[in-house]
Protein backbone atom coordinates (compact mmCIF):
# COMPACT_ATOMS: atom_id res chain seq x y z
CA UNK A 1 0.00 0.00 0.00
CA UNK A 2 1.46 3.26 -1.26
CA UNK A 3 -0.79 5.56 0.61
CA UNK A 4 -0.57 7.34 3.39
CA UNK A 5 -2.69 6.47 6.17
CA UNK A 6 -2.98 6.69 10.07
CA UNK A 7 -5.73 5.85 11.68
CA UNK A 8 -7.01 5.18 15.53
CA UNK A 9 -10.60 5.03 16.48
CA UNK A 10 -10.50 6.86 19.51
CA UNK A 11 -8.60 10.05 19.59
CA UNK A 12 -9.87 12.11 22.22
CA UNK A 13 -10.83 11.05 26.07
CA UNK A 14 -11.54 7.42 25.79
CA UNK A 15 -8.72 4.81 25.83
CA UNK A 16 -7.06 7.52 23.39
CA UNK A 17 -3.78 9.72 22.98
CA UNK A 18 -5.42 12.68 23.91
CA UNK A 19 -6.86 13.82 27.40
CA UNK A 20 -8.91 16.61 27.83
CA UNK A 21 -10.68 18.48 30.77
CA UNK A 22 -12.26 21.17 31.21
CA UNK A 23 -8.95 23.77 30.96
CA UNK A 24 -6.35 21.43 29.50
CA UNK A 25 -5.40 19.02 26.82
CA UNK A 26 -2.98 16.23 27.78
CA UNK A 27 -1.06 14.04 25.16
CA UNK A 28 -0.48 11.11 26.85
CA UNK A 29 2.77 8.54 25.88
CA UNK A 30 1.01 6.49 23.80
CA UNK A 31 0.51 10.05 21.57
CA UNK A 32 4.26 10.31 20.65
CA UNK A 33 4.87 7.07 19.13
CA UNK A 34 1.28 7.70 16.67
CA UNK A 35 2.50 11.00 16.07
CA UNK A 36 6.22 9.87 14.72
CA UNK A 37 4.65 7.29 12.59
CA UNK A 38 1.82 9.18 11.31
CA UNK A 39 4.24 12.02 10.43
CA UNK A 40 6.96 10.04 8.75
CA UNK A 41 5.69 6.85 6.90
CA UNK A 42 4.80 7.93 3.76
CA UNK A 43 5.16 5.94 0.25
CA UNK A 44 6.34 2.44 0.28
CA UNK A 45 7.03 -0.13 3.04
CA UNK A 46 10.38 -1.46 2.85
CA UNK A 47 11.26 -5.15 3.72
CA UNK A 48 12.64 -4.78 7.17
CA UNK A 49 14.91 -7.18 8.37
CA UNK A 50 17.08 -7.02 11.57
CA UNK A 51 19.44 -9.85 13.32
CA UNK A 52 17.68 -9.44 16.92
CA UNK A 53 18.20 -10.32 20.43
CA UNK A 54 15.42 -12.94 21.54
CA UNK A 55 13.33 -13.49 24.45
CA UNK A 56 10.71 -16.15 25.19
CA UNK A 57 7.13 -14.97 26.14
CA UNK A 58 4.48 -17.32 28.12
CA UNK A 59 3.05 -18.15 24.52
CA UNK A 60 5.96 -17.73 22.19
CA UNK A 61 9.84 -18.70 22.53
CA UNK A 62 12.05 -16.83 20.81
CA UNK A 63 10.23 -13.88 20.38
CA UNK A 64 12.65 -10.70 19.08
CA UNK A 65 13.85 -7.72 21.18
CA UNK A 66 13.24 -5.48 18.03
CA UNK A 67 10.39 -5.13 15.76
CA UNK A 68 11.60 -2.97 12.85
CA UNK A 69 9.84 -1.29 10.20
CA UNK A 70 10.82 0.97 7.52
CA UNK A 71 9.20 2.69 4.53
CA UNK A 72 10.27 5.35 1.63
CA UNK A 73 8.47 8.26 -0.13
CA UNK A 74 10.03 8.19 -4.04
CA UNK A 75 8.21 11.68 -4.50
CA UNK A 76 10.19 13.20 -1.66
CA UNK A 77 13.07 11.17 -1.73
CA UNK A 78 13.23 10.36 1.63
CA UNK A 79 11.99 7.44 4.39
CA UNK A 80 12.05 6.35 8.00
CA UNK A 81 13.05 3.62 9.83
CA UNK A 82 11.20 2.87 13.05
CA UNK A 83 12.62 0.33 15.65
CA UNK A 84 10.70 -0.63 18.82
CA UNK A 85 12.96 -1.89 21.65
CA UNK A 86 10.92 -4.17 24.14
CA UNK A 87 13.99 -5.00 26.18
CA UNK A 88 12.91 -3.36 30.04
CA UNK A 89 16.43 -2.74 30.68
CA UNK A 90 18.93 -3.05 28.00
CA UNK A 91 19.99 -0.51 25.39
CA UNK A 92 20.71 -2.13 21.87
CA UNK A 93 22.91 -1.46 19.40
CA UNK A 94 21.47 -1.78 15.51
CA UNK A 95 23.35 -1.32 11.99
CA UNK A 96 21.27 -0.76 9.04
CA UNK A 97 21.50 -1.08 5.38
CA UNK A 98 19.73 -0.01 3.33
CA UNK A 99 19.95 -2.03 -0.04
CA UNK A 100 16.73 -1.63 -1.41
CA UNK A 101 17.67 -0.70 -5.09
CA UNK A 102 17.41 2.98 -4.00
CA UNK A 103 20.74 5.26 -4.24
CA UNK A 104 22.65 5.41 -1.14
CA UNK A 105 20.72 6.97 1.91
CA UNK A 106 22.30 8.39 4.97
CA UNK A 107 20.09 8.94 8.33
CA UNK A 108 19.90 12.54 9.06
CA UNK A 109 17.92 12.30 12.53
CA UNK A 110 14.98 11.37 14.76
CA UNK A 111 13.51 10.94 18.01
CA UNK A 112 12.47 7.95 20.78
CA UNK A 113 10.25 7.70 23.25
CA UNK A 114 11.25 5.79 26.30
CA UNK A 115 11.39 5.13 29.91
CA UNK A 116 12.31 2.74 32.30
CA UNK A 117 8.97 1.46 33.90
CA UNK A 118 6.92 0.42 31.38
CA UNK A 119 3.56 2.05 33.28
CA UNK A 120 5.10 5.67 33.41
CA UNK A 121 2.42 7.92 31.84
CA UNK A 122 1.48 11.61 32.00
CA UNK A 123 -1.20 13.29 34.02
CA UNK A 124 -2.03 16.70 34.31
CA UNK A 125 -0.20 17.41 37.33
CA UNK A 126 3.08 15.75 35.37
CA UNK A 127 2.33 16.48 31.53
CA UNK A 128 5.90 15.71 30.36
CA UNK A 129 6.62 12.72 32.19
CA UNK A 130 6.75 10.70 28.88
CA UNK A 131 7.55 12.56 25.84
CA UNK A 132 9.87 12.34 22.70
CA UNK A 133 13.27 13.46 22.70
CA UNK A 134 15.84 13.43 19.80
CA UNK A 135 17.20 10.59 19.40
CA UNK A 136 21.27 11.88 19.38
CA UNK A 137 22.96 8.03 18.96
CA UNK A 138 22.87 7.81 15.16
CA UNK A 139 26.22 7.07 13.63
CA UNK A 140 25.64 7.72 9.99
CA UNK A 141 27.68 6.63 6.78
CA UNK A 142 26.35 6.33 3.13
CA UNK A 143 24.13 3.20 2.75
CA UNK A 144 24.01 2.54 6.53
CA UNK A 145 23.76 3.65 10.33
CA UNK A 146 23.98 2.48 13.41
CA UNK A 147 21.69 3.55 16.19
CA UNK A 148 21.51 2.73 20.21
CA UNK A 149 18.15 2.60 21.17
CA UNK A 150 17.04 2.64 24.82
CA UNK A 151 15.14 0.22 26.65
CA UNK A 152 11.54 0.15 26.78
CA UNK A 153 11.64 2.46 23.64
CA UNK A 154 9.93 3.16 20.05
CA UNK A 155 12.55 5.03 17.82
CA UNK A 156 12.28 6.89 14.54
CA UNK A 157 15.60 7.60 12.03
CA UNK A 158 14.79 10.04 9.13
CA UNK A 159 16.47 9.02 5.65
CA UNK A 160 17.30 11.39 3.04
CA UNK A 161 19.52 10.44 -0.21
CA UNK A 162 23.14 10.65 0.64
Amino acid sequence: CSSDLACMAQMVNVIAPLLTNKDQMLKQSIYYPFAMMASRAKGASLDAWVDSPVYSSKKEADVPMLDVSASWDAESDTGAVFIVNRNLKKTITVTVTINDGLKPVMATGGETVWGTDPKAHNTFEQPNHVVSQPLTTIKSQKGKFTVTVPPLSTSAIDLRLA
